[in-house]
């Protein structure tokens, strides 16, 4: 206030008290600030609350008008001047506004002035009367501010929002909250009403219930409701939201967002209907799980009867796999023998039909291993770089010598847009294209039989080329064609009678083509021929994709004249001399060649032997008498299998059918006078056999044919071979004398090849030297080869042996006659006194780094101790699964460091474990213990003799 108080004006009422208490007694409420002022506007009475809430005395107060007393800076004058004007027009008014204080702060205040009449209604004086909200103006900043943010959240999401002011009974529905529903803003009344009026009849009571528990003492709520839309439809939403209360308690507003939670809650009808049946066919289903397990034991049985199955029909296929080889294995090594005698020619024809009895029935034996190994899953695909040409036409001429024994014509042809190396397995499409050739050639009666390559697509990673073979053999019925893929089958009885045959070949094929990633099929006529083809995916060669191969000179431009009756042959070779740059024209018989002889001129004549009417000899010497052009060259193409002791009369050179691409560009520059290429062939064919004179070897065979082979293949080698027919034997013979060699057969009385090899290589620990040990095995099931390396062995020979294959493998192992350092052998280590490991093989594993070398020992010495210990704790343990792991690691370690005694030994304890004998296993302990300090000594002198 800015006035002092008026000392002269006293209390006095000047009015009828009983008035007075009649306005006050109107209001209920508790802790009224109560001012009364004269009709004029000025204070007469202030009461004691109103004193304390504004802090001024009475006196201070007295003779004030309302613009005195509100004066605030804060307080609002338009409302101070609204309270003005009605006291001057007599007249009630309320008013909300910031009441200031003595001290200066200031309180929030509901005014209500009201007019006291005398009995004349005459205006007398004005009562006051004021309530402190403060708290309820507090609570109601908050509520907005929290509603501005609730708003702001729920712009953010799909919830609606819905607001009910209790007090007044209004009622608020967000924008969000009408879309949920599909009302537009004018269609649905913001009223209490018409929000009941929305809830489907079964939800109405529970939430009318709800509410009245919140809005009588609970502060939230979360219920679950279904909601009509505009359309009749109920959806199913979720409301969760609070209460605001004011200083009293009691609710004023009612604050709720809503969220559609129907396609959640139809989902849950749906799992409770589903639960519900899933509980009404519980019982059936208890009563079908007893029937399951009886049926589970029952399939129990037939597994474990099915797995002894397969496990009899490996070792089935195991044992007549080396039954079969070992007799085998005499015959075509007798076989091979015989052919270097001196033999008549009926002799030679008997010998030539045992030897294709032998590989037909070594074939066979195969296909049934193959097929074996496909049908288990375990036949592997091998990948590497190999040459497409130099395998279409080696396949080809290998089988060409049986169709022309036929009379039926052979040829291949590979694209031009083929590559000349990609990446394959070449043993695995060289087995198919060997079956599809056989086959043709085996049904083919007349005609002739075509084997083609050519590319598909090609992409960076991979080319994807087509092969077929092509007959005008018996064919295949149309009904037939699926059937003859299937295991054992033929188009029908009267086939396998005539031709023979499994019918596993083609089965074979089709499944290593789907192996190796590739489709096969076939097309067919009866009594026209047939057509197999297949499709493979071959990488691009690590090595390189293209060969250089440099044509000569004198081939561009070069006219030739190409002569056969079949019309497969003229177009190969007219496509291949085309892409050689020459002149080409193809004609189908000598006759027509001559007339076109007596017109034109020609550089070459190629002409085929064998055609009708007039065949090549005869058309070489009738263009040397009747053409003017005696001298032209004339190369003649013959399927024959005999060899000319002299050309036919006229003919300049020879060429045996099928013809090899290189094999024709060569002969072409020699007959022209070109000089001479060079033509690289990708595999060197096997020498004459150079003497391994001084050669000392160690047979261990104990088949009395086998033996006789081999002692006699290698005499005549110039191998000092000493014999051993047991385990035990050759353990001795090999301990009595120094070898280069040792055949290790795997199969032999006493002790096998494996148990020897074990041995040997524990006691060349003690004895400082190692020897060569090469298996030789009728065994050719998946796994033999890894199993013989694994005991130690260094090579792996499959019975029945082939002579030049034994060759090659010993002529690694050939010691240099001179002592230089071209010797191969690996028993003769640079290191001296080294008994316990091959510190020179070391080396070389280690690229001939010494210091790796010293790091691959330090770990070892450091490792094994601790490898030792746990083997043992194995045997302790008596888990022969734990043994052979134990065993297996230790075994890795010994060969580390070429470390072959303790390998074997590691080797011997492996195989024990897996046998179930542990007490075997115990008692190689000490002697590994002893080998590991050899091992130590021998570590040092490595060390010395390194540097």
């Amino acid at each position: 206030m800015n006035q002092e108080p008026n000392p002269t004006l006293q209390p006095d009422l000047g009015f009828d008290p009983s008035l007075l208490l009649q306005s006050l007694l109107k209001n209920e409420e508790h802790n009224l600030m109560v001012t009364v002022y004269t009709a004029e506007g000025r204070i007469v009475y202030t009461n004691p609350a109103k004193q304390k809430a504004c802090g001024y005395s009475s006196e201070e107060m007295l003779g004030r008008h309302p613009s005195e007393i509100f004066n605030g800076a804060e307080t609002s004058q338009v409302a101070v001047k609204r309270v003005c004007a009605a006291m001057q027009q007599g007249r009630a008014i309320t008013e909300e506004m910031l009441h200031p204080r003595k001290d200066g702060t200031y309180f929030w205040a509901e005014v209500q002035m009201n007019p006291v009449l005398n009995e004349q209604g005459e205006l007398t004086h004005f009562v006051s009367v004021s309530r402190d909200i403060t708290a309820s103006k507090q609570t109601y900043d908050a509520l907005v501010r929290s509603e501005e943010r609730l708003n702001l959240a729920l712009q953010g999401t799909s919830d609606g929002l819905c607001d009910w002011d209790v007090v007044n009974d209004q009622t608020y529905f967000s924008a969000q909250f009408r879309n949920q529903l599909g009302y537009e803003p004018t269609e649905l009344k913001a009223t209490r009403e018409a929000f009941l009026d929305l809830f489907h009849v079964d939800d109405k009571r529970i939430i009318l219930r709800t509410m009245s528990k919140v809005l009588d003492r609970e502060k939230h709520f979360d219920i679950t409701m279904r909601l009509r839309c505009k359309g009749g439809a109920y959806r199913w939403f979720r409301g969760r939201g609070q209460v605001i209360r004011n200083a009293q308690g009691k609710a004023i507003r009612l604050i709720g967002a809503t969220t559609d939670i129907h396609a959640q809650r139809v989902a849950e009808e749906m799992v409770e209907r589903y639960t519900q049946r899933l509980e009404e066919s519980h019982a059936y289903a208890e009563h079908q799980s007893e029937l399951l397990q009886e049926q589970a034991k029952d399939l129990q049985k037939a597994r474990d009867i099915a797995l002894a199955s397969a496990k009899s029909k490996s070792e089935f296929l195991a044992n007549m796999s080396h039954e079969i080889r070992t007799p085998m294995n005499g015959i075509i090594g007798m076989t091979e023998l015989l052919r270097d005698t001196p033999l008549n020619n009926d002799q030679y024809d008997f010998l030539k039909t045992i030897q294709q009895s032998a590989d037909t029935l070594l074939t066979l034996i195969n296909d049934i291993l193959d097929f074996s190994k496909i049908e288990a899953g375990k036949l592997q695909i091998d990948t590497h770089d190999f040459h497409l040409r130099e395998l279409i036409e080696s396949v080809t001429e290998l089988l060409a010598h049986r169709a022309h024994e036929k009379h039926i014509e052979t040829a291949c042809s590979l694209s031009a847009q083929c590559p000349d190396f990609v990446l394959g397995d070449e043993v695995r499409i060289r087995q198919i294209l060997s079956n599809l050739l056989s086959n043709a050639i085996k049904f083919t009666e007349t005609g002739e039989v075509i084997l083609e390559a050519s590319l598909i697509e090609e992409s960076e990673e991979c080319f994807r080329i087509r092969f077929e073979v092509q007959d005008t053999g018996i064919g295949i019925p149309q009904e037939r064609l699926d059937a003859i893929f299937e295991n054992f089958t033929q188009v029908d009885g009267g086939t396998t009678r005539r031709y023979g045959g499994t019918g596993l070949g083609l089965t074979i094929s089709r499944q290593l083509v789907a192996l190796m990633g590739g489709t096969m099929g076939v097309e067919s006529k009866l009594g026209v021929g047939s057509r197999f083809w297949f499709e493979l995916p071959l990488g691009r060669a690590k090595s390189g994709e293209v060969e250089f191969r440099p044509v000569p000179k004198c081939l561009p431009g070069l006219r030739v004249l190409v002569v056969d009756d079949n019309a497969v042959n003229r177009r190969i070779l007219g496509e291949q001399l085309s892409l050689w740059g020459c002149a080409s024209l193809c004609v189908e018989s000598g006759k027509r060649a001559l007339e076109i002889l007596r017109l034109e001129s020609y550089d070459l004549i190629l002409t085929d032997m064998q055609m009708p009417d007039m065949d090549g000899g005869v058309l070489a010497e009738a263009i040397r008498n009747d053409i003017k052009d005696k001298h032209i060259p004339i190369i003649l193409l013959t399927s024959l299998n005999n060899v000319f002791e002299a050309l036919p009369l006229g003919v300049t050179a020879s060429l045996s059918k099928p013809v090899r691409q290189a094999h024709l560009v060569q002969k072409i520059a020699e007959v022209l006078g070109s000089p001479s290429l060079q033509v690289a062939t990708p595999k060197e064919a096997v020498a004459i056999p150079l003497a391994l004179e001084g050669m000392k070897i160690l047979l261990c065979e104990d088949n009395p044919v086998n033996q006789k082979f081999a002692l006699k293949l290698l005499e005549k080698w110039g191998c000092s071979t000493r014999l051993a027919q047991t385990g035990t034997e050759a353990i001795f013979a090999w301990s009595s004398d120094d070898f280069d060699v040792v055949l290790m057969d795997v199969q032999m009385p006493e002790m096998d090849g494996y148990e020897a090899t074990g041995v040997i290589r524990y006691r060349e620990g003690e004895l400082g030297k190692y020897t060569p040990i090469i298996a030789m095995t009728a065994n050719a099931m998946e796994g033999d080869r890894e199993r013989c390396l694994n005991v130690g062995m260094d090579d792996y020979i499959a019975k029945p042996v082939k002579s030049d294959t034994l060759y090659q493998i010993l002529r690694q192992y050939l010691k240099s006659t001179e002592g230089n350092s071209q010797s191969s052998l690996k028993s003769r280590p640079i290191f001296t006194h080294l008994s316990s490991f091959d510190g020179e093989r070391l080396l070389e594993n280690c690229g001939g780094d010494i210091p790796f070398a010293h790091d691959i020992i330090k770990s070892f010495l450091s490792e094994f101790p601790v490898q030792v210990d746990d083997l043992e704790a194995a045997i302790v343990g008596g888990s022969p699964e734990s043994i052979a792991q134990s065993a297996h690691k230790l075994k890795g370690s010994c060969r580390s460091i070429e470390a072959a005694g303790l390998s074997g030994m590691c080797v011997e304890v492996e195989r024990s474990a897996k046998f179930g004998d542990t007490d075997s296993c115990r008692i190689w302990l000490p002697s590994l213990r002893e080998g590991f300090s050899h091992i130590r000594q021998d570590a040092e002198q490595f060390k010395e003799q390194a540097a």
